[in-house]
C-alpha cells in the first residue's frame, strides 16, 4: 500500500510517497543491499517545486513502467519517490546494479525525461527507514488527509466549522490530571475522560475544538497536540468528527 506527506526540508517543500508494504521485505535485505537512485528534472515544476497536476499523472505512468521493469523476476524493490525543488526522486532497492542504467534509460527515453542515477550499498535499508517511512507525526498528517478524504466522499461541506474531538492518552492518572490542567493555557477543555483496561496507556480523555477540517488546519492542530503530548508524556491518538450539520 502506498501513502504519500509532505514536509519541509532546508526550506523546500517536500512530497513524499511510500510504498508502507515495502517494509515487510526488510526481513528480507541481504537479497537487495544495494540502493538505486533516480533523479528526473521535472519540466513543468510548481512555484513550490512540485509536479503539477499532469506532469504527476505522467510521471506516475513512468514510474509504474520503470518499476514493472525492474522488478521483473524480483530483482528490484520499489520503496518510494521524494519530489522537491525541481526534481522527481525514484527510490529502488536491488539485488545487483549491473545493467539496471539500460533498463532505465530506455523507460525514461521513451517518456522524454533526462536522468542522474546512483546505486551505492544500504544494506539495513537506512535510507527507506530513516528518509521515507513515515514517523508517528507523520503518520497522523497521513491519518487526516484520510479522514477528509472519506468526508469528501460522503459529500461533506468542509468550508463549515464543526467539534473535533482528539484523544490523549497516559499511563497514569495523575499524568492525566496534570494535562487537564495544562490546558487552560491552551485555552482548551477537557470533555470527557475514559479508561482502557490491558493497555500502555490506559488513561484517556477527549479535547474537542470547534475548527475547520482542511488538511493544513488539521495538521496544525496535530503537530500542537504531538509537542504538548511529548512535553506532558501523554500519547496522542488522533482525531474524529462528524459531518457538518445542514441548514434548514
Amino acid at each position: 500500500m502506498r501513502e504519500f506527506y509532505t514536509q519541509v526540508e532546508n526550506g523546500n517543500l517536500v512530497k513524499i510517497e511510500v510504498e508502507l508494504e515495502a517494509q515487510q521485505k526488510i526481513d528480507e535485505v541481504e537479497f537487495y543491499p544495494w540502493l538505486y537512485t533516480v533523479f528526473i528534472k521535472l519540466k513543468t515544476p510548481t512555484a513550490e517545486g512540485l509536479a503539477d497536476e499532469d506532469e504527476e499523472d505522467f510521471l506516475s505512468e513512468c514510474k509504474e513502467r520503470l518499476a514493472l521493469k525492474l522488478e521483473e523476476k524480483e530483482k528490484a524493490v520499489y520503496v518510494g519517490s521524494k519530489t522537491t525543488d525541481g526534481w522527481y526522486e525514484l527510490y529502488f532497492y536491488l539485488q545487483d546494479p549491473k545493467g539496471i542504467e539500460n533498463q532505465t534509460k530506455d523507460i525514461l527515453n521513451a517518456f522524454g525525461y533526462k536522468f542522474e542515477s546512483n546505486s551505492v550499498k544500504d544494506r539495513k535499508w537506512n535510507l527507506y527507514e530513516t528518509n521515507l517511512y513515515p514517523n508517528l507525526l507523520q503518520s497522523h498528517h497521513i491519518q487526516s488527509r484520510q479522514i477528509i478524504e472519506e468526508l469528501i466522499e460522503e459529500g461533506d461541506d468542509l468550508s463549515k466549522e464543526r467539534e473535533v474531538e482528539h484523544y490523549i492518552l497516559f499511563q497514569t492518572k495523575s499524568l492525566r490530571e496534570k494535562f487537564i490542567a495544562s490546558l487552560e493555557e491552551k485555552e482548551l477543555t477537557c470533555k470527557d475522560e475514559f479508561e482502557r483496561d490491558s493497555e500502555e496507556f490506559e488513561y484517556g480523555i477527549i479535547v474537542p475544538i470547534i475548527q475547520m477540517v482542511d488538511i493544513q488546519t488539521m495538521n496544525k492542530t496535530t503537530d500542537m497536540f504531538m509537542e504538548l503530548c511529548a512535553k506532558e508524556h501523554a500519547y496522542y491518538e488522533g482525531w474524529s468528527t462528524s459531518m457538518a450539520e445542514e441548514e434548514n
